[in-house]
């Protein structure tokens, strides 16, 4: 899905990241921060999925003759939220949120020819996408006050 969120502002944030003077720490804190918060964005989108009652698996029966089951589940258990590599230059880490097996959800997002759209994501991010960025800043505030506090650093 193509929503994007960036992280501007928090110069107290960063001025504190730049003062531990270890790059895999301020690595560490801003992965889990930004997964954080990717979480509660995830957990926003499954409140909002549609779920189905019809049976989720299907057989099918091959050109030679034999039958197979596939079970691709349902939308809301396919979900996940991922790492992956930063598409742009500017971000360092980059998390985003798979449908996993559940290609339809995008069909259902957006509909199709035959289909109205059932939109699940968008009002979702629209919701939650502050207090996304809420759940970041705080948890990068409570990361930093933690390794200050282990190294004995004063936070001023």
């Amino acid at each position: 899905m193509a929503n994007r969120f960036e992280f501007k502002g928090g110069r107290e944030l960063e001025a504190k990241l730049r003062q531990l003077a270890d790059q895999k720490a301020a690595d560490r804190i801003g992965n889990f921060a930004i997964r954080k918060g990717a979480k509660h964005l995830e957990k926003a989108i499954l409140d909002n999925a549609p779920v189905g009652t019809a049976p989720t698996a299907r057989r099918r029966r091959t050109k030679s003759g034999a039958v197979t089951t596939a079970d691709y589940g349902r939308i809301t258990t396919n979900l996940r939220v991922r790492k992956s590599r930063a598409r742009i230059a500017v971000a360092d880490v980059e998390y985003g949120i798979t449908r996993g097996n559940a290609f339809w959800a995008k069909l259902v997002e957006f509909g199709t020819v035959k289909m109205r759209a059932q939109p699940f994501v968008r009002p979702a991010v629209d919701a939650e996408g502050d207090a996304t960025i809420e759940v970041v800043n705080v948890e990068l505030g409570k990361s930093i006050e933690r390794i200050f506090k282990r190294r004995g650093i004063a936070l001023d």
